[in-house]
């Protein structure tokens, strides 16, 4: 072949860049003669001895034909990470329900509002991976992420501009909302970008002194909850809060076990995250805590906010599905023990389930509301 298998550059080669973004760095012409196509570089390896700056990068140079990958639809979608979603969605469809409750739905607003929230957290994954990749990250932890660009399926370049072009949708549906709705609403909103942005690519490295969980707790909350019904209502609500405080401990719950799974890696790369701080046990301990925040929070609700028969479906649910979660961290032993692999993934599903019982008592409401009207009891 004329054209070279592998290829390791040093930081602060002017070629890192565009290695780094997926575009092919060997003449077209030695590329094309040899493999008839684009040659598309891998990041495989990265020398990060002392510090969370890689000094040496490993490239394996793959022709372009040779990457077997799903058709291009099914790899936006893994990029756009699906099952993270429920972070988004649960807590706006509580507040559309909290606003028909109230009698201050609208509908347009809602639907804005909803495209805006959904854009912007595709874009917080999306520049996550993307940073993930060009900090080297994705060479030292190989189970996070939708990790399309470690495979070769998409470039770092095009994840990057499906990134800032889901963030232009996100700023295009939130800015009428924002104008409209001026004073707090406002600064609810432009607390929940620096949040997000922060979140996304850690400019100023949050993400990795532990303070990641903070962040996503107040973003998926209060910010996110309280913005929301601020947006569509134009006034402030407790039971707003109340919510935010339910979807802000899921988001709590699954940071904590993403960083809790990953703690030898962090530890070793030099991530200064909450577990790699306090260390295995504290580190359980919190998960229960976590745990616990979340079930009293839906037990707050199903008192206070909404106090019906059919609310008492979230606790209940959440109580005999975080069962399977807690007895996955309560027999961990060792950081090192092939459990600790998926923990992330069961708080995901916790939150799926807190978002399918609030759905069943919200069916169990309407059908209910729909039962007695049409037979006049």
């Amino acid at each position: 072949m004329s054209f070279p298998k592998f290829l390791t550059v040093k930081s602060g080669d002017a070629r890192l860049a565009d290695l780094l973004d997926g575009r092919p760095v060997v003449p077209a012409d030695s590329a094309t003669s040899s493999v008839g196509g684009e040659l598309r570089p891998l990041l495989i390896s990265t020398l990060n001895p002392e510090n969370l700056i890689p000094t040496d990068w490993t490239f394996e140079l793959v022709p372009v034909g040779n990457l077997k990958r799903p058709p291009m639809l099914l790899v936006w979608i893994k990029a756009l990470r699906p099952e993270t979603l429920v972070l988004s969605i649960a807590p706006m469809l509580a507040i559309a329900s909290l606003l028909i409750r109230e009698g201050v739905f609208d509908a347009g607003l809602t639907l804005q509002a909803l495209i805006g929230v959904l854009a912007l957290h595709a874009a917080i994954g999306l520049f996550n991976d993307y940073h993930d990749h060009v900090s080297g990250w994705d060479r030292i932890s190989e189970h996070g992420g939708a990790r399309v660009i470690a495979r070769g399926w998409l470039r770092a370049v095009d994840v990057k501009r499906g990134a800032w072009t889901a963030f232009g949708l996100a700023v295009l549906a939130g800015l009428p909302l924002v104008v409209t709705r001026f004073s707090v609403g406002v600064v609810i909103a432009l607390l929940a970008l620096l949040a997000s942005l922060e979140f996304a690519v850690s400019r100023f490295g949050l993400k990795y002194k532990g303070f990641h969980e903070i962040a996503a707790w107040f973003m998926f909350g209060p910010l996110l909850t309280g913005g929301f019904y601020w947006a569509v209502a134009g006034r402030f609500e407790w039971a707003a809060l109340f919510y935010g405080a339910l979807y802000g401990s899921f988001a709590l719950l699954i940071l904590h076990l993403k960083n809790f799974e990953r703690i030898l890696v962090d530890g070793r790369a030099g991530f200064r995250t909450w577990p790699v701080r306090a260390g295995f046990d504290a580190s359980k301990t919190f998960a229960y805590f976590c745990v616990a925040l979340v079930v009293l929070s839906a037990i707050a609700i199903s008192a206070l906010v909404d106090p019906i028969p059919e609310r008492t479906l979230l606790p209940a649910v959440l109580i005999l599905a975080s069962r399977t979660l807690i007895g996955r961290v309560k027999g961990l032993e060792s950081p090192v023990a092939g459990k600790m692999r998926g923990l992330a993934r069961e708080g995901y599903a916790l939150a799926w389930w807190g978002l399918l019982a609030f759905l069943l008592g919200e069916f169990v409401r309407t059908f209910e509301s729909w039962y007695m009207g049409w037979f006049g009891a």
